[in-house]
């Protein structure tokens, strides 16, 4: 596959904002406006920090821009933080929008996917003969043997790149040492970890073997929420340990619906009522059910009083 570059200036093009966007018109808006550096904005006297690769900017600032609802806006971007493409993180202040992987969408190409057309052209000598450009079509041989320059070269960059973060010769090393790429944090999400923690202390449940692609973007997620790996251990094994306890979650309910893993990790609202008690156990002079069959139509998860 290969790569283009898009400038931010393309939404200067008349067309860019001429008629309603489709949802890759959407989410490759998503990536221009995105910050491509470290800044800082205020929110009624609150300062923000807003990262590389975030987006402060209101539902109703995209609905305007890309000519939906509000409602289109909500759904599109819930939908894209279920597929692991984004991460919403809310405040009472304001809604920050993180790419995952922003990095990847911003890596250059040039050097893994050279250029096959070419053109160089010499400057006018002066006695005119070179008035013409002159077209130098890539040798193939060349293409390929700079393929396998590129990929050695790949193999040893992160080594590279760790003993000049260890051990900056100068100060200017020091400056222009290269920070850690994201998609590599990624992979060192702990997501063993969690999966043996389930299965250690959620002994009520059904066991997980496990862990696809799917899984593992909403585990992304949800660690994302939590405030980083060291931090969502700790939070899992009380949230683990929570459901394990629980009467109701363990399917003593009214209609013997019973939470799962997935269940968990499936939005930014299910741990989050776990972990504040929603679900615990309540004395047992308290009635369990409700008795009002006008709630029959309701979620399960509202059956406890």
């Amino acid at each position: 596959m290969g790569w283009i570059k898009i400038h931010r200036n393309i939404t200067e093009n008349p067309m860019y904002f001429s008629e309603p966007f489709t949802r890759m018109q959407a989410w490759i808006d998503l990536l221009l406006v995105a910050n491509y550096r470290d800044s800082v904005i205020y929110v009624r006297g609150n300062k923000v920090d807003v990262k590389r690769g975030q987006i402060a900017k209101s539902q109703d600032f995209f609905a305007t821009r890309w000519k939906w609802s509000r409602g289109k806006v909500i759904r599109f971007l819930d939908e894209l933080q279920k597929c692991g493409q984004i991460v919403q993180q809310k405040s009472n202040v304001i809604t920050l929008i993180s790419v995952v992987n922003y990095e990847y969408y911003q890596q250059d190409g040039t050097t893994d996917e050279p250029q096959t057309d070419s053109r160089q052209y010499n400057k006018r000598t002066t006695d005119g003969t070179t008035d013409e450009p002159q077209i130098v079509q890539p040798n193939e041989r060349r293409i390929k043997k700079n393929k396998e320059d590129n990929k050695e070269t790949s193999l040893t960059r992160g080594k590279e790149n760790a003993a000049a973060v260890a051990a900056p010769t100068s100060a200017s090393d020091e400056a222009e040492a290269p920070k850690p790429i994201k998609a590599e944090k990624r992979e060192n999400l702990p997501f063993k970890e969690i999966k043996e923690l389930w299965n250690a202390v959620c002994v009520g449940y059904p066991k997980l073997h496990s862990l696809s692609e799917s899984r593992k973007n909403k585990m992304r997620n949800r660690v994302a929420e939590m405030g980083g790996a060291e931090k969502a251990l700790l939070l899992l094994r009380e949230i683990f340990t929570k459901m394990q306890v629980s009467n109701f979650l363990r399917g003593d309910n009214k209609r013997g619906w019973k939470a799962s893993f997935d269940w968990l990790f499936e939005n930014d609202k299910n741990w989050v009522k776990v972990y504040e008690g929603n679900y615990d156990n309540r004395p047992d002079t308290a009635p369990r059910y409700r008795t009002n069959n006008s709630n029959n139509g309701k979620n399960c998860n509202d059956e406890w009083k």
